[in-house]
C-alpha cells in the first residue's frame, strides 16, 4: 500500500477531465491501438515469458529477461501488461524491478496504483465516517469484506437495493465515496450493496480485481474496452462484481447493432445464457434508455 501511495503521487501525463459520474484526475495516456479487438476466447492461454516471471514472483527470472530486452511496456491480450500485473503480485520488489526498466505509470496503469490507496484510506476515520453516516442514516449494517478490506458491504432487500444505489449513487460519488451494487442472490432476494472510498468506477474495477479469466480477459483488458465505449457511448456504473460490471447509457445508442456485435465477441455469456442471439441484444440496446451489462460466468 505504501509503495502504491508514493507511485500514485508521481504519476504522470494525466489531466482533469470531466467524467458522467464525477469529475475525478482521469489518466490520459492512450488506449491500445483498439481494445474492441480484445476477443473472449476458451482454453489454456500460455504467458509470454515476462508476464510469466511476474506471476510466478521471480524476481531473478524478471530482472534477466528485462536485461535482455524483453519489452516492459508490451501489451497481453490476457495477462495485460507488466505494471498492472506487477501491482497485482503485491510483492514491492516485483513493482519496483518493472518501474526501473521504465514502465509506463499512466493510463490505465494509474487506476491500479489509485486501487493500492483504497485499503489505507478507507482507514481514516475521516473518510470512513461519510460511510457510517449514511449507514446510520439509512438504518443500515455495515460490514466489511473478508478479502477486501476496504470494501464495505451491507445487506438488503432487493427491491431496496437499486432504490438505495440509483438515490444516492451520486450523492456518495461527491463524498468520494462509489455506492453500486456487489451481488445478487435471486433465491433469497436480496441485494449486496458496495461502498469504496473513491469517485472513480475504473478504480472500483481494478480493486475488485474484475475479469472474464474463464473467456481470458483481464481486469486491465475490461478497463480499457470499457474506456474505449465510454468515448463513443457515455455510461455510469451502479454494479460490479469480481466477473460482472453493469450500469446504464446516457444517451440512445448510435449503432445498436455494432454495439451488439463488439459486446457479444468480447463477452459470449450475455447472449449465450442472456438475451439468447445478438438480434435479441440489438434490440435491447436499440430502447431509449439501454442498460448495460457484462458478466463472465
Amino acid at each position: 500500500t505504501v509503495l502504491a501511495v508514493v507511485l500514485w503521487g508521481s504519476v504522470t501525463g494525466c489531466d482533469t477531465a470531466p467524467d458522467v459520474d464525477s469529475s475525478p484526475t482521469t489518466p490520459a495516456a492512450s488506449l491500445d491501438v483498439d481494445p474492441f479487438n480484445v476477443v473472449a476466447t476458451d482454453g489454456q492461454y500460455d504467458p509470454p515469458p515476462l508476464l510469466e516471471a511476474i506471476s510466478e514472483g521471480d524476481l531473478d527470472r524478471l530482472r534477466d529477461l528485462l536485461a535482455a530486452g524483453e519489452d516492459v511496456n508490451q501489451h497481453d491480450p490476457v495477462y495485460g501488461t507488466p505494471l498492472v500485473a506487477a501491482l497485482q503480485t503485491r510483492e514491492d520488489a516485483i513493482v519496483a524491478a518493472v518501474l526501473e526498466a521504465g514502465a509506463n505509470r499512466d493510463g490505465t496503469s494509474a487506476y491500479f496504483l489509485a486501487a493500492g490507496e483504497l485499503t489505507q484510506k478507507a482507514g481514516d476515520s475521516a473518510v470512513r465516517a461519510v460511510a457510517d453516516k449514511f449507514a446510520e442514516r439509512n438504518q443500515l449494517s455495515l460490514r466489511v469484506h473478508d478479502d477486501l478490506p476496504a470494501l464495505l458491504l451491507f445487506d438488503v432487500a432487493d427491491a431496496r437495493g437499486q432504490s438505495l444505489v440509483d438515490q444516492h449513487r451520486l450523492e456518495m460519488i461527491k463524498q468520494d465515496w462509489f455506492l453500486f451494487r456487489f451481488a445478487h442472490d435471486a433465491r433469497r432476494r436480496q441485494d449486496v450493496i458496495g461502498l469504496l472510498p473513491t469517485s472513480e468506477k475504473y478504480v472500483v474495477l481494478a480493486y475488485l480485481q474484475t475479469d472474464g479469466l474463464n473467456y481470458n480477459i483481464s481486469t486491465e483488458r475490461i478497463i480499457d474496452w470499457l474506456r474505449q465505449l465510454e468515448t463513443e457511448q457515455p455510461f455510469v456504473v451502479t454494479e460490479a462484481g469480481l466477473d460482472y460490471v453493469g450500469g446504464k447509457f446516457l444517451q440512445r445508442v448510435d449503432d445498436p447493432r455494432q454495439l451488439a456485435e463488439r459486446m457479444f465477441a468480447f463477452c459470449p455469456d450475455i447472449v449465450d445464457q442472456g438475451v439468447g442471439s445478438v438480434s435479441n441484444l440489438e434490440k435491447e440496446l436499440a430502447k431509449p434508455s439501454p442498460q448495460l451489462y457484462l458478466w463472465w460466468d
